[in-house]
């Protein structure tokens, strides 16, 4: 099961992303409350999903954990007791684990290794934890910069996650990083021009650095599996 953690993760991230609009879409006039504690449960599983495909050492494995379960509960209370605090604290801590996991995923990739559906499971998923990690960091911007994102369509709404607004913003992300340019939502705020001109170059070198390893892999011999790193503790 461990040799296949990047497929599950796969599979967490692309249910996640497709659950949180169903069930705005299934029950809009849903209770901020209810809204919040499905987007808890999401991250619950998100974060079980990210701690099962994170390198086993000992250290890092420690530090995972411990931003997980600050995560979580600084996002627990906040269901209850809303605070702009609480908000920050657990956006931080997504935005180290997520770091911590692009970073696993990485290590995957650039080591000598033979492309198994594990290896194109990991790269998608460090391509999605990029979107993820840049729609933390999007909500950070807008929570300590209000009015950093100009919404063409419906001017009321923030980007931050207290409202339950992170499908926008792992939307934004993803037009983003793909380069899209729909137009709905526009970057006002200089931090949030630099974090998006910045996900768009780093999305663009990704692919094409990715493309460049996997084809090298197949024209070098004597590789060895890529998730190498489940022998280390």
């Amino acid at each position: 099961m461990q040799r296949n953690r990047y497929l599950v993760l796969l599979v967490v991230l692309v249910f996640s992303h497709v659950a949180l609009p169903t069930l705005r879409m299934l029950m809009p006039g849903a209770h901020g409350m209810l809204q919040k504690l499905v987007m808890l449960s999401l991250l619950a599983m998100l974060l079980f999903a990210i701690l099962f495909a994170v390198s086993k050492k000992t250290a890092v494995r420690a530090t995972a954990i411990l931003l997980a379960v600050s995560a979580l509960a600084a996002r627990g209370i906040d269901v209850v007791m809303p605070s702009i605090a609480l908000d920050a604290i657990a956006l931080l801590c997504m935005v180290a684990i997520l770091l911590m996991i692009i970073g696993s995923g990485l290590r995957v990739l650039f080591r000598p290794m033979v492309v198994t559906i594990d290896t194109i499971s990991a790269s998608l998923c460090v391509y999605i934890l990029m979107v993820l990690l840049w729609a933390n960091l999007y909500a950070l911007v807008d929570l300590f910069l209000p009015g950093s994102f100009a919404y063409s369509l419906d001017e009321s709404f923030t980007m931050n996650m207290r409202d339950g607004q992170a499908i926008y913003a792992t939307y934004y992300s993803f037009v983003t990083i793909t380069t899209l340019g729909y137009g709905d939502i526009l970057p006002v705020s200089p931090p949030a021009m630099a974090l998006a001109t910045l996900q768009a170059f780093v999305g663009q070198m990704y692919v094409a650095i990715l493309v460049a390893r996997l084809v090298s892999v197949y024209s070098a011999p004597g590789t060895e599996p890529a998730d190498g790193d489940n022998r280390e503790h």
